[in-house]
């Protein structure tokens, strides 16, 4: 037994191991993280993915945030879209999808 290659073999599953920190990040992301500690310089690209929203999901908030203003302009304080009530609090979390798309240089600056 080479002495050598177990520890080899854990620092490479400790960094990573395919497909099994996206789908760990994936579901965190999903239970509303936006973000995870990082080790390893190696870690931040699958990291930076994982909690940067997808082109889909800033369209979302950007179709969200439009349907409210114009809501807003109308008087109403509560909306539906697409079978889904908005009020307050979902128009903060779609600013915040909008705020980390920013960050991340996926949209431009046009909801300001």
């Amino acid at each position: 037994m080479n002495p050598v290659s177990p520890s080899v073999h854990l620092r490479r599953s400790f960094l990573y191991v395919p497909g099994s920190e996206e789908k760990k990040l994936a579901k965190a992301a999903a239970l509303g993280f936006v973000g995870k500690q990082a080790i390893h310089p190696g870690q931040l690209p699958i990291i930076h993915d994982a909690f940067t929203p997808s082109a889909e999901r800033v369209r979302r908030a950007e179709r969200v945030l439009e349907a409210w203003r114009q809501a807003q302009a109308e008087g109403r304080g509560v909306i539906a879209l697409d079978g889904d009530l908005i009020e307050l609090p979902v128009v903060a979390m779609e600013q915040r999808v909008l705020e980390r798309a920013r960050r991340a240089s996926r949209v431009g600056t046009s909801l300001e």
